[in-house]
């Protein structure tokens, strides 16, 4: 991609995004907040149901034998749809059998017909790898605390939030330092590491009227 390309292709991604950038010294704030909860605490359950009707409970994922991974999702945002598509392709591997995706996405727009339709249609293409339940009432956005999607809480087996915050570190894949950090707290944990970057502040859009 040359260098045209490339910034024509970032100022049409950013457009579609109210990009705060994190700056260095909130990186590792002490203590590790994430959203409304703290690195260490459990993931809170929540049950919802998908635009196709079928329940998510989150409970049922948090079983002992999982990571698990809460990500807010927004098919009107192209930051999160970027999300969708690393975990699509890098994460879906059979290492990686062992990692639970739920998504969630909050707020009355989750009721307008062509947020629905496109949502769906992010499923039937494949985009979308793991099921969305819809927060309409945005209770389980308030428990958790997003403000931006994506936002990830990535629990470890027993449960508890070992990384929040960006999926990745900028949002133009193949830019520089650019890692896909949820990833690499994965691989930390998987590896019986501690996570080296337990946080990283969200970027992203900016979720309205909640």
């Amino acid at each position: 991609m040359g260098r045209f390309q490339f910034l024509a292709a970032l100022v049409l991604l950013l457009a579609g995004c109210d990009v705060a950038e994190p700056e260095a010294s909130s990186r590792n704030p002490e203590p590790l907040a994430a959203g409304n909860l703290r690195i260490g605490d459990e993931l809170p359950d929540f049950e919802l149901r998908t635009i196709e009707g079928e329940t998510v409970r989150l409970s049922d994922y948090t079983t002992g034998d999982r990571y698990v991974a809460v990500v807010w999702h927004s098919p009107a945002c192209p930051c999160a749809h970027n999300c969708a598509v690393v975990v699509r392709d890098a994460m879906s591997g059979p290492e990686y059998a062992d990692v639970a995706w739920v998504g969630v996405a909050s707020g009355p727009e989750t009721q307008i017909d062509w947020w629905r339709d496109d949502l769906r249609r992010q499923r039937e293409d494949g985009i979308l790898t793991y099921p969305v339940g819809i927060d309409a009432d945005a209770s389980v956005l308030r428990t958790y605390g997003a403000t931006r999607t994506p936002t990830v809480w990535l629990a470890d087996k027993d449960g508890r939030i070992r990384y929040w915050g960006a999926p990745e570190s900028t949002l133009m894949p193949g830019a520089d330092g650019y890692r896909v950090l949820v990833k690499d707290a994965i691989d930390d944990l998987k590896a019986g590491r501690e996570v080296a970057t337990p946080r990283y502040d969200p970027i992203g859009c900016l979720i309205e009227g909640i």
